[in-house]
């Protein structure tokens, strides 16, 4: 397949490098082995949604053009209108959307994904609540999952084939799920709730109500009802792992081996939400080495039986049921 031309650059990428690999000393060694091409398309898109992630946030300091100083809905309207002009026109006087122009036109990220980034953005601004856990698997999918669908697709995986689609949409998910398992207590001081409040048998969560001492033991809990639903996830997502050339199965491998570490971590500590700090490498490194052995023994396995997965929520169970869609592009 004819590579398309990349238009080079006049601009300083200091602010793209390593975007993949920062805070993960395991992810950082694996992603070493990724094609550079992919490497650094996948930079692109990553500096483009950090700073999404920041200005919406009200992180960025001397984000005029965005108006950082505007209330938050402005700031997303102004983000949605400068990501798609830039991709159109292609062109932007600012790093982060010339990212995201090249990401597209350059290497290939599809256009989908950043239309359902933003869904997912919207979801946060709005203060969405969750009564079902298939409502938040939705925004798992927004603002992960299709993340991971949009590097299936950077990696070479046939988008025509739902069965290794949909396994990188369950990755993304896991993912995601993994992190709202993780930022419990810090979205709640924030004033967001994620945990669906079928989980609490009410019709509605506050914060107030996650932040309360004396609910503590409903929201762990709840948390680990999310924990169990990333462990189904990630399990479905490694069946589809084996299948990808060993440069990208190594990289995906490690980087669902660190996330693992975390969901353990969370899991088990005695206080689940202390200030956070990151998982030791030597404790990373020895779930990717565990994982790696797993997924050698299912290689090696003639016979190899995959779960029924029928009843986690996912993108083609989604697209069957009309109950929401990815976005189309």
């Amino acid at each position: 397949m004819k590579k398309p031309k990349v238009r080079p650059s006049h601009r300083n990428r200091n602010s793209n490098a390593d975007i993949l690999v920062s805070g993960s000393i395991s992810i950082a060694l694996a992603v070493r082995l990724l094609d550079k091409r992919i490497r650094e398309g996948t930079n692109l898109f990553y500096t483009w949604y950090l700073h999404c992630e920041e200005v919406l946030g009200q992180k960025v300091v001397g984000c005029d053009k965005v108006g950082h100083g505007d209330d938050v809905s402005s700031r997303f309207g102004r983000l949605e209108t400068m990501t798609y002009s830039a991709i159109s026109e292609r062109h932007s006087a600012e790093p982060a959307f010339e990212a995201i122009e090249r990401a597209v036109n350059c290497y290939g990220w599809p256009m989908s994904v950043v239309r359902d980034v933003f869904n997912g953005f919207r979801r946060d601004l709005d203060e969405h609540s969750y009564k079902t856990v298939g409502e938040l698997i939705a925004y798992c999918y927004d603002i992960s999952g299709s993340v991971c669908v949009g590097m299936a697709e950077i990696f070479g995986v046939d988008v025509n084939d739902p069965w290794m689609i949909d396994r990188a949409c369950d990755l993304g998910i896991a993912f995601q799920l993994t992190n709202i398992a993780r930022r419990v207590m810090d979205d709640a001081k924030e004033g967001r709730v994620h945990l669906p409040s079928e989980l609490f048998f009410s019709g509605s969560v506050s914060a107030d109500f996650i932040l309360y001492s004396a609910n503590r033991s409903a929201v762990v809990a709840a948390k680990n009802v999310l924990l169990d639903l990333a462990n189904e996830y990630y399990a479905s997502a490694d069946l589809a792992i084996e299948y990808l050339p060993w440069r990208i199965r190594c990289v995906t491998a490690t980087a669902a081996g660190s996330y693992r570490v975390i969901a353990s971590r969370i899991r088990w500590a005695d206080d689940p939400w202390p200030v956070e700090q990151p998982a030791q490498f030597w404790a990373k490194m020895l779930n990717t080495i565990s994982f790696f052995g797993l997924l050698a023994f299912n290689y090696l396995t003639p016979f190899r039986f995959h779960p029924d997965r029928m009843d986690l929520l996912t993108r083609s169970t989604y697209l069957k049921n009309g109950d929401w869609r990815p976005g189309e592009g």
